[in-house]
């Protein structure tokens, strides 16, 4: 999140690419979603131990997709 905040505010990213507000947003949104609700396990571990975000992942990019989810979960709230 700082790093993302630093790209934008302190180099000359944003006018070189000519990013937009919109552009920003979606950025600190990942930025802050990237490692949502991460419980410290790897990707093999949730696979090897048939967790429940193996599962539901379908044992594809298990960490990755709990990620987003979680993510589609908070933003989906009213």
């Amino acid at each position: 999140m700082h790093m993302c905040y630093y790209f934008m505010k302190q180099t000359r990213l944003v006018s070189t690419l000519d990013i937009t507000e919109l552009d920003m947003l979606a950025f600190l949104i990942a930025a802050v979603s990237h490692d949502l609700g991460h419980d410290g396990y790897t990707n093999g571990y949730h696979v090897a131990t048939i967790s429940s975000r193996a599962i539901d992942a379908n044992d594809v990019a298990v960490q990755e997709h709990f990620h987003a989810s979680e993510l589609f979960r908070i933003l989906n709230k009213e």
